[in-house]
């Protein structure tokens, strides 16, 4: 339903606990954008997602990847707080639809070479992230250095 003349009702917040998104490529003049989470960093750009790993990240036998837009079923997002870590899970089919932080089995999010882990001193980068990958980020197109 089209609002003449009005405000369009504004985006609501992505709620605070666990929840899935469905892929969404955020608008180009937004990226690429790095985040640094624990071990790894993630680079979301317009074919996708890219995860680089540590030297620590991979000597704990994990590895980078990179899932393409067209690839994801879903993003899990579970955030981190004081006692547990929380992690963004770019999920393909066929992946376990959830993730736990405390054993290093196959289901873990710490051997999980689609999820990146964010501690609790990273919860501002965990929180961008979701944003991002959302649709809650609505700034503007940044200003070339010759106008």
């Amino acid at each position: 339903m089209p609002y003449y003349g009005q405000q369009p009702p504004a985006r609501m917040p992505p709620p605070a606990g666990r929840f899935t998104a469905a892929p969404l490529i955020p608008p180009p003049y937004l990226l690429p954008f790095t985040i640094k989470g624990y071990l790894a960093a993630v680079t979301v750009h317009q074919g996708g997602v890219s995860i680089q790993r540590s030297l620590l990240g991979v000597l704990s036998l994990n590895h980078s990847a990179s899932v393409g837009w067209h690839q994801m079923a879903a993003i899990y997002f579970v955030p981190p707080n004081i006692l547990l870590n929380g992690y963004v899970h770019f999920a393909i089919p066929g992946d376990p639809l959830r993730l736990g932080t405390f054993s290093n089995g196959r289901g873990s999010a710490t051997r999980h070479p689609r999820a990146i882990l964010f501690r609790w001193p990273h919860r501002h980068a965990y929180r961008r992230l979701r944003d991002l990958l959302t649709g809650a980020v609505t700034l503007p197109p940044q200003r070339g250095p010759y106008r």
